[in-house]
């Protein structure tokens, strides 16, 4: 059974509103987990038991969004991943002929754009050199990297799309995820400041163009 922490993060990249991740269930993760009963058939009774645990899962797996209307557009097609969230384990991506066929723990549906609403995910493909960084990072720590979903506090992700990007307060318009060379992330279980000197020695070493701390336990990488 997934703990508060990882519940919170894939009802946010289902498009519920939890709050941001901290591991702690308050009253928003139980309004999240209570929606998301109610928009699936589930007995909503505001607890993350193995029935809500599977069919959050199956609707990971199938990128099934939570339907939002919008003024001008209806919720993109999605694609299909073969893998459970948060880089917790090997990664089961089918044979592409591609880089991603050497990435061990990530898929490439972990760093689609979160809006749900505005592009198919993939405005833009990541880099191939932030995706090897990434996957070198979680052999290093052992720990599964959870690329940020989005949080109304760090707006994390992977790529963006223009009209997710320009949601996001802070956010520069010529944004590096828009071009597939940025993602945020978190390591539960790994310390702030090993992260941190992780991540120095990787810019010193020329890894990655740069990083900075978004906020506890949450990290910007560029390539």
């Amino acid at each position: 059974m997934m703990n508060t922490f990882r519940q919170q993060c894939l009802l946010l990249y289902l498009g519920y509103k939890p709050g941001t991740p901290d591991g702690i269930r308050g009253t928003l993760t139980a309004d999240a987990i209570e929606d998301f009963q109610r928009d699936n058939g589930l007995v909503h009774d505001r607890l993350w038991g193995e029935k809500t645990e599977e069919k959050a899962r199956y609707n990971f797996g199938h990128d099934i969004f939570k339907p939002e209307k919008t003024d001008d557009t209806t919720p993109a097609e999605t694609t299909t991943p073969t893998t459970t969230p948060a880089s917790t384990g090997t990664s089961t991506n089918a044979k592409t002929g591609t880089f991603w066929d050497e990435i061990k723990y990530f898929t490439r549906t972990e760093f689609r754009c979160p809006c749900g609403k505005w592009c198919n995910g993939f405005p833009v493909e990541p880099k191939e050199g932030l995706v090897r960084f990434m996957d070198e990072m979680r052999e290093h720590f052992g720990k599964g990297v959870i690329v940020v979903p989005p949080d109304g506090h760090s707006g994390g992700s992977g790529v963006r799309c223009d009209k997710y990007n320009a949601t996001l307060s802070g956010s520069a318009a010529n944004s590096t995820h828009k071009q597939g060379r940025a993602a945020d992330f978190s390591i539960p279980g790994i310390t702030d400041s090993a992260i941190s000197t992780y991540l120095a020695a990787a810019k010193a070493n020329g890894k990655i163009a740069y990083w900075y701390k978004i906020s506890s336990g949450a990290f910007h990488v560029n390539i």
